[in-house]
């Protein structure tokens, strides 16, 4: 494996990690990422293509992910793009303002297409530099950003140190701090997102080796990687974010579920298992609520679930989406189609960017190619999930577990939020994606003095020919 490769994937973690973060696209700070990705991602696709039988469905759901918005970017002719469903009104007007109707795509709005494309590039690079890694160039990109999210962490309490307007808030325009932790991310709910996925990375790359030769794992191991998971659950009461209570809480279980299960077996009795747990929760419990859990918990208290406005933009949602069905009204147009449908009842004092339900959000643009795009994803958690299950989750799987995890935690996410539009989280979807495979084995290179391919010892006749005495005439 050239070190190259593993350098340039690294950069292009780092560079989505670290100026990745903003909501909207085609910011600045998203350059960078994208920038790197394209020569990772051609360099990346010619050496997964040496692996494409065992990987051939997951990248063709990674081509066919890149192919619904360019083609989404074709020019049509009138007669074709006027019969669009929802595109009649556009039509008309050309019409009333006497110009002829120009040749135009299916999205509405190519230049938000062109940008949500661009957004893509990082993750679709970092999945098929997955795919051509072993499984130690794997746990170093995970260790990566392990260690940025770690640092993340005291960034974000400097954060709420400064307040609304903290100079270490790097998205200061974008007024979604409101004074709490974001990070490198410009929503804290987007930053809670992240650690939540870091959590069973955590548990991964800490994870005691399992007995072997009589041997009990390592405690020191255990106690390291315990601190880790509990700094990370420390960082995330930080963002202040509701979702903090449903991701850490699952992040936290199935971690302990699916990849350190065997270790604390072994090391402890049941009875003893549940008298760490319970002393490590009443230890945690004064340290999180000042960190900032009693804020959440006084958010769940004082917000009505039932008159959140998630739910009139989910509403707004489905009422912009019907005119386009089934064709989508184009990739990264719903902002532009939200405020045309926006109306009465609807009607929000702040601007809505998103819908805060991705799946939701991915239909109306995506029409029927995202709603299949969709099942086919949720079919192959779940069959990999059972597959995990099933397998016993020796060492070599706990990345893998690991990763399942994560993406579940990203999924389940975009039900009420949209942590997938930046792109500092495609990128570790992408990331996450790849490790869900098996790592490829890369054998050792020739000995010198012997030639590649020739590494058979020599059968016994042929190599005491010269010692065995003549036959008698």
């Amino acid at each position: 494996m050239p070190q190259a490769f593993l350098l340039l994937s690294g950069a292009v973690l780092a560079a989505s990690l670290f100026c990745g973060g903003g909501t909207p696209r085609g910011l600045l700070s998203d350059l960078p990422p994208e920038l790197l990705a394209v020569p990772l991602l051609l360099w990346a696709s010619q050496r997964a293509t040496m692996h494409w039988r065992d990987h051939r469905l997951l990248l063709s759901g990674a081509a066919a992910l890149l192919l619904i918005p360019v083609l989404q970017l074709v020019p049509l002719p009138p007669a074709v793009w006027a019969h669009l469903p929802g595109r009649a009104p556009f039509f008309e007007g050309y019409l009333l303002a006497g110009i002829a109707p120009p040749w135009l795509p299916v999205t509405l709005t190519p230049g938000a297409a062109w940008r949500s494309l661009f957004a893509l590039l990082p993750g679709l690079a970092l999945f098929c530099a997955m795919l051509s890694l072993d499984l130690s160039a794997r746990k170093k990109l995970a260790g990566l950003a392990l260690a940025i999210g770690v640092v993340s962490i005291p960034m974000g309490m400097l954060q709420i140190l400064g307040g609304a307007t903290s100079p270490f808030d790097l998205f200061a325009g974008a007024g979604a701090s409101q004074g709490r932790a974001t990070g490198f991310f410009a929503n804290p709910n987007h930053f809670a997102s992240f650690l939540a996925l870091l959590v069973p990375l955590a548990a991964a790359l800490w994870r005691p080796a399992p007995a072997s030769a009589g041997q009990r794992p390592s405690a020191l191991t255990l106690v390291g990687g315990l601190a880790l998971i509990f700094g990370l659950l420390l960082g995330l009461t930080l963002t202040g974010s509701r979702s903090v209570l449903i991701l850490g809480a699952l992040a936290l279980l199935a971690s302990f579920g699916l990849i350190w299960r065997q270790p604390l077996q072994i090391l402890l009795s049941r009875r003893a298992a549940w008298l760490v747990a319970v002393a490590g929760l009443l230890a945690a419990a004064p340290l999180a609520l000042g960190m900032g859990l009693a804020t959440i918990l006084g958010r769940v208290a004082t917000v009505d679930v039932a008159e959140d406005a998630r739910w009139t933009v989910a509403l707004g949602s489905w009422t912009a989406l019907k005119p386009y069905w089934p064709v989508g009204a184009g990739v990264g147009a719903f902002d532009a189609i939200y405020q045309r449908h926006e109306t009465g009842a609807l009607m929000l004092a702040q601007f809505v960017n998103h819908a805060h339900n991705d799946w939701l959000e991915i239909v109306l643009e995506a029409g029927v190619p995202g709603v299949v795009g969709l099942g086919l994803w949720l079919a192959f958690l779940t069959l990999a999930t059972v597959r995990l299950t099933r397998s016993g989750g020796d060492r070599t799987d706990a990345l893998a577990a690991a990763a399942l995890i994560g993406l579940w935690l990203l999924s389940l996410h975009s039900l009420w939020d949209y942590p997938l539009r930046t792109v500092a989280l495609s990128a570790c979807f992408g990331l996450l994606a790849g490790l869900t495979r098996p790592a490829p084995v890369h054998a050792p290179p020739p000995r010198h003095g012997r030639r590649a391919g020739s590494d058979r010892t020599p059968r016994r006749s042929d190599a005491s020919a010269s010692r065995r005495p003549a036959e008698p005439a």
